[in-house]
């Protein structure tokens, strides 16, 4: 037994377990409809005849019970009394066991460690459980696989995929789901040298076949049946298996071509739909629907259709009668089975995870609210719903017992249709409206105008600039064309998110108002009908945000331009040479950039030096540079440390964060410090960086505080993970480092996702200043990349300026 099991059933609740399961072995399932796993009892997020619309359509949904829980992103599953999901705390990965009708706790099992997120997910397992008569399979981010005894928690085995099968385990876990077939538990394990999909016996763990070589992400197979045969539908990074469950005999492997991208093929689940055929979401752009053949079950599908209509999203989509529903971006989406077209588009009730119940869409959004509305290709419209947390919701819902089974990263609840009649609400609200102004104004005096266009036209071209800006805080962004729906997005509204406009009846007018600090500057743009992104045509400024690409810029009246931005003129500029490094880690010479004071060639005097990690393009610094030395910036050297490895995360903080300090202690700092006239001490030495070269800015400083007196980061990568990993290298390094950080008030953000880089770097100021630094900076009226971090190059570099870094 596992020494964390902990079997909390009372002998009361022990005998009524051992009579329910006698009941059970006798008479097969005593109740009509449970959801014992990844997308229910057919493994298609569909259930009919649940009881669950007994009762008038016009009831409101209603918490039957509700109890807190830790972050995870396991579904529920349910079978009878038990309602089982996995969580973490602070410590521990659980599986917890709860009683299906009251919330209360059976028992939990505790897994492993807890399983920290990264890269703004939450901690905590991904992987939803499975109950098989009286067993319940797990399977843990780590890649533990085990078996538990449904009524006690306690372990009957338990094998490590990693080291098993030599199982990779994906960016953010282990995700997929364990599934039965007869005697055996089949799991997506993406292990090498034929194990990507793996049998084991259910009652023992022993391995029983194996087949595939394809690297599995967050997808989980599922069995169909065709021309009377059973085939398990294994989906993997570069193909569709088709295998004989019994022995694992290959039919077919369907190249299907998809990328691997978490919002595409990376979380494709295959969805059956009637006459063989398949659905698969498989890349971030496009879906697909596949034919399997009616003939030899050894021949691959052919492709039936190609559709853009659903697209962007981590939503696994259901079919009911005819018609797929899932989420394209934030957007309900209905497309045409037989097609492919798209029938509607919603913005209501949010983004967030369908299955369907008698006919029903039942949504959990990620917002907390839970939603009901009749699946139908005429539109979706909300019948009942209940605002059911206040944390954000990464959980498809589950339906047994009559009752709506849904969890947060926070509580787990449970709710059914109750006596309260939906109250009508014909009532309308108009947020954007804001009393007082010149625009609201013109709002009013259009209503009795009778030709609103001319009014419209006549008022748009009097203003000064557009977007309207009054009272030096107020903004109305405008957008006057043909549309049938507007939204604005940008930073302000984060990654993918995105706000209706208010539209004008009888005008093709739209606009949304924000209050915006008088000296704010952020990206921002329009979405035209759902889906067709552009850039405000009344506003020629752009500017480039990071993870959002071209947009346009509003800069309020109170912002104003750096001088050192423009381009420089004067006759003391400095040069810029390359130094080539070799490196036995690297196996080639790195090309360094390094910038050389005016006059570094005419005298003999020592510099200071900044190592600045990342290229010297992106922000212009080396037009900085030369502006700020001409002005009151003391000469400096500066060398420019290219990215040593392909990707940006995985140099800097990822796999590669130790061999890139590696390189950079051993081979890159003794050849600069040893070809130019360099200042010694750490007092005259700096490293600077930008998002996730500044992480690597802090942590070569506090990792060698005897070698660096200074690191200088703009929105420097820290999410919770890096928190919890460095804070005892913060507390332990030397607390005399002069330290500069600024971020952007609209940095990049994912509301529905949960991940904010701003809320990341102010963790990390303040983590720095309980353990008694001083951090000068802090936070600015702007968005995040370049375009927002080149403002404050001379903040940066003004560090190594004594007396000027306090």
């Amino acid at each position: 037994m596992n020494i964390y099991a902990k079997n909390v059933v009372s002998n009361s609740v022990k005998f009524c377990v051992f009579t329910f399961m006698i009941c059970m072995f006798i008479s097969g399932n005593l109740f009509s409809q449970d959801w014992p796993g990844w997308r229910g009892s057919d493994a298609n997020s569909t259930v009919t005849g649940s009881e669950l619309f007994a009762k008038d359509n016009g009831r409101e949904l209603e918490v039957v019970w509700k109890k807190p829980l830790g972050p995870g992103y396991s579904a529920i599953s349910i079978v009878g009394n038990y309602a089982i999901t996995m969580f973490a705390d602070k410590t521990h990965n659980y599986l917890i066991a709860l009683n299906a009708h009251s919330g209360e706790e059976h028992w939990r099992y505790a897994i492993d460690s807890v399983f920290v997120g990264r890269f703004g997910s939450q901690d905590g397992p991904l992987s939803t459980p499975l109950i098989d008569g009286d067993r319940v399979y797990g399977l843990s981010p780590r890649g533990l696989l085990f078996a538990l005894d449904l009524t006690s928690g306690e372990q009957h085995w338990q094998i490590d995929l990693v080291k098993s099968v030599a199982a990779r385990q994906p960016f953010y876990g282990f995700a997929t789901a364990p599934i039965v077939y007869g005697n055996l538990l089949i799991i997506a394990a993406g292990g090498t040298d034929g194990n990507a999909l793996l049998a084991l016996d259910k009652m023992s763990g022993e391995k029983v076949w194996a087949v595939g070589d394809s690297q599995i992400r967050y997808q989980t197979p599922v069995i169909t049946e065709v021309n009377g045969e059973q085939l398990l539908l294994g989906p993997s990074r570069e193909f569709l298996y088709a295998v004989q469950p019994a022995d694992g005999k290959m039919s077919w492997a369907y190249e299907h071509l998809g990328n691997t991208g978490d919002t595409g093929g990376g979380s494709m689940n295959p969805i059956l739909l009637p006459d063989n055929r398949i659905y698969l979401k498989y890349k971030h752009s496009e879906s697909v629907l596949l034919q399997m053949a009616n003939g030899s079950a050894g021949t691959n599908p052919e492709i039936l259709w190609t559709s853009r209509g659903i697209k962007n999203t981590y939503s696994v989509p259901v079919y009911w009668d005819g018609f797929i529903y899932s989420y394209s971006g934030a957007f309900l989406t209905c497309i045409d089975a037989s097609d492919g077209k798209v029938q509607w588009k919603s913005r209501t009730p949010g983004d967030g995870f369908p299955i369907i119940a008698d006919g029903h869409l039942v949504i959990q959004t990620k917002k907390g609210r839970l939603s009901v509305g009749k699946a139908s290709p005429d539109g979706f419209e909300e019948m009942s719903g209940a605002e059911v947390f206040s944390d954000l919701a990464w959980n498809a819902p589950s339906v047994a017992n009559g009752r709506i089974y849904t969890r947060s990263h926070g509580e787990v609840a449970a709710l059914g249709f109750g006596e309260t009649e939906v109250a009508e609400n014909n009532t309308t609200t108009d947020k954007e409206r804001i009393e007082g102004t010149a625009f609201e104004s013109f709002l009013q005096s259009l209503a009795n105008e009778t030709d609103k266009t001319e009014k419209i036209n006549s008022f748009l071209t009097a203003q000064p600039t557009l977007p309207i800006v009054e009272n030096d805080s107020i903004v109305y962004f405008i957008y006057h064309g043909e549309a049938d729906e507007m939204a604005i997005t940008g930073e302000p509204f984060g990654y993918e998110g995105e706000t209706a406009m208010t539209h004008v009846p009888g005008t093709n007018l739209f606009y949304y108002s924000m209050i915006v600090p008088p000296n704010a500057s952020f990206g921002y743009g329009f979405m035209i009908n759902f889906q067709d992104a552009i850039k405000d045509p009344f506003n020629k400024a752009t500017t480039r945000v990071a993870f959002m690409g071209e947009m346009s810029l509003l800069t309020m009246p109170g912002w104003e331009a750096p001088a050192h931005l423009s381009e420089y003129q004067g006759n003391k500029a400095g040069r810029v040479e390359q130094l080539l490094v070799k490196s036995e880690l690297r196996e080639e010479e790195i090309t360094l950039d390094v910038y050389l004071p005016h006059n570094y060639d005419a005298d003999d005097r020592e510099y200071p030096v900044v190592y600045y990690h990342g290229e010297q393009q992106p922000g212009n610094l080396v037009n900085a540079l030369n502006q700020l030395m001409d002005d009151d910036l003391p000469p400096i050297v500066v060398v420019f440390i290219p990215r040593l490895w392909r990707s940006g995360y995985g140099t800097y903080i990822g796999r590669d964060r130790d061999n890139y300090r590696q390189v950079f202690i051993e081979d890159i700092l003794p050849a600069v410090e040893a070809k130019y006239r360099l200042q010694s001490g750490r007092e005259n030495r700096a490293n600077l960086g930008v998002f996730y070269s500044g992480f690597m800015a802090f942590y070569l400083t506090v990792s060698h505080p005897e070698l660096f007196g200074t690191f200088a980061a703009q929105s420097p990568y820290w999410d919770p993970d890096e928190a919890r990993k460095h804070q005892a290298i913060i507390d332990a390094a030397r607390n005399d480092i002069n330290i500069y950080i600024d971020w952007g008030k609209y940095a990049t953000k994912a509301p529905t996702e949960g991940w904010d880089f701003g809320e990341y770097t102010r963790t990390l100021v303040e983590q720095l200043t309980s353990a008694g630094f001083q951090c000068q900076g802090g936070e600015v009226n702007e968005g995040a990349g370049w375009a927002s971090w080149q403002n404050r190059t001379n903040r940066m570099f003004e560090m190594m300026v004594p007396g000027k870094n306090n």
